[in-house]
């Protein structure tokens, strides 16, 4: 080997070697994203806390350093996005729901009002693990615990503090083929029928501000023809590597530089939040992607 090449090869042992520690430092780190929405359907304020993608990650025992970090934040309700455990396509055990069972129990004892909807992991438990799906279910079904409401294909509301008014949040299951993998490519994914949204949830009410909890950000045109207001949503980890001006680089459903890996969109009167998530789960990779709190304000400007 020349001392060229030699030279070469340190030189990448050493920048890999630096993008390792870098992406292990930044996966410890949760950074809170601050976002305010104004509607015209609406006289007061509120404020909400959205938290996706966890894949039984922790930031400190029980999450503590979570937990915290949202308390702090004071929001009206906590908006949960899917994804918060892992099940592998091809294991044989079901997933561990003790991280996320314990964050949920935290949540419940700082007194927060929690909306959660799947992602493709919760799906593929239900589908894979049916009966441990049910159990958990079952564990934090809204009868059992006020607090708590699972948006599988259904409603409930946040009533803002001040006026009484009330948010109409939706979530919705997507099925397992708008999570397939696409041939590699920059704007690949699987087509979504006109009428699968309202097929699935109903028609939305347009005198109603309407907040529509999806796990895939690739359906906002979509969700702004279905009519709703604000759309929250994860899945894509931010890009895995972010790179500046080109955004993220690469989605789990191996889609490059997607536009809508991260951060607030509008198309027309719709707006979308798209949280980077908080943990990892099969590319364990963060790289000027810290995982994400999304603090949102929505005040009403209805006279």
């Amino acid at each position: 080997m020349s001392l060229k090449t030699a030279a070469a090869a340190g030189g990448a042992a050493l920048l890999a070697a630096a993008f390792f520690l870098r992406s292990e430092f930044e996966k410890k780190k949760i950074k809170t994203e601050y976002y305010s929405l104004r509607t015209d359907k609406l006289r007061g304020k509120t404020r909400l806390v959205f938290i996706s993608d966890l894949h039984s990650h922790v930031f400190g025992k029980d999450n503590e350093e979570l937990v915290r970090r949202i308390k702090e934040l004071s929001p009206d309700a906590v908006l949960i996005g899917g994804d918060m455990m892992t099940c592998g396509k091809k294991t044989e055990e079901p997933p561990r729901m003790e991280t996320v069972n314990r964050l949920l129990d935290r949540l419940f004892e700082e007194g927060f009002e929690v909306f959660y909807a799947e992602g493709n992991h919760e799906t593929r438990m239900f589908e894979r693990f049916a009966g441990t799906y049910e159990k958990w279910k079952l564990k934090y079904n809204d009868s059992i615990n006020p607090k708590m409401h699972y948006l599988d294909d259904a409603y409930a509301f946040i009533r803002l503090p001040e006026t009484g008014e009330r948010i109409r949040v939706f979530g919705i299951t997507l099925g397992m083929e708008y999570y397939e993998r696409q041939k590699p490519g920059f704007g690949n994914r699987h087509e979504m029928p006109e009428d699968y949204i309202s097929g699935k949830i109903g028609e939305n009410r347009q005198d109603e501000f309407t907040l529509l909890m999806m796990h895939s950000p690739l359906y906002m045109r979509e969700a702004h023809k279905w009519g709703a207001d604000l759309v929250i949503s994860g899945h894509f980890h931010g890009g895995t590597v972010r790179i500046p001006f080109a955004g993220g680089l690469m989605t789990p459903q191996l889609q490059f530089f997607v536009r809508e890996c991260a951060g607030l969109h509008r198309l027309g009167d719709t707006v979308m939040i798209v949280n980077r998530g908080l943990g990892t789960h099969s590319i364990k990779i963060r790289f000027n992607d810290l995982p994400e709190i999304s603090c949102i304000d929505i005040v009403g400007e209805k006279k």
